[in-house]
């Protein structure tokens, strides 16, 4: 029974290291997204001057 409470603890383990990995990996889209969306206002803000 030891070895199966060792294989659980290591799923929940994995599960977690999932869990933040996809946070990250949203935040960091998040962040790229709002990038290009100052990218976009600045090219817009300058064409508006020219």
């Amino acid at each position: 029974m030891r070895h199966i409470g060792k294989g659980w603890k290591l799923l929940r383990y994995l599960n977690h290291l999932v869990l933040r990995a996809r946070k990250l990996e949203r935040a960091a889209w998040s962040a790229e997204a709002g990038r290009i969306g100052l990218h976009v206002r600045l090219e817009e803000e300058q064409s508006v001057k020219n």
